[in-house]
Parts: structure tokens; sequence; C-alpha cells
């Protein structure tokens, strides 16, 4: 899957609230969104990065509630090591 498509409008992603606070900067966060940006290609005039690694993610798709006919899948982040 591509960083475009995860990320997409199709995707929706959240932390479930028994994960562990977030240790990062705001720097360092700010660097993972806009890797993400620029490789997905929302970046204005950027083109897409087909080979972008994120690293490994576990997601826990979480949509099954919603029924049939819904244009968007829920999943929870439930574990992941990036590497940089």
């Amino acid at each position: 899957m591509s960083v475009g498509q995860l990320f997409g409008e199709t995707h929706q992603l959240s932390v479930p609230i028994y994960q562990r606070p977030f240790s990062w900067s705001v720097d360092e966060a700010a660097r993972l969104l806009e890797d993400v940006a620029y490789a997905a290609g929302i970046d204005e005039g950027q083109p897409v990065e087909p080979d972008y690694f994120l690293g490994a993610i576990l997601l826990l798709d979480s949509s099954v509630s919603g029924g049939p006919g819904r244009s968007t899948r829920d999943f929870e982040i439930v574990d992941g090591h990036s590497v940089w």
C-alpha cells in the first residue's frame, strides 16, 4: 500500500486511549508529517515517492461496526516501528 493510499480519504486512523503518551518533540513530529506529505504527493508540485518506507505499523480494523456502504475504513494504530 502506498503512503498516499494509507493516509488518503478512504482510511481514518486514530490512536486508541490505551496507548502511551507520544514522546516526540514538536520538531520531530513536524519532520515526520512533512516526510509523509512529501511521499504521498500532498505537497503542491511534489511527485509521489513510490519507494517510501514508513516501517512496520500494526493497525486494528475498527470499521466493522459502521456497516455496509461506508466510504471510509477506520483503523486504530496499535503499534508501530518507524525507521529513520
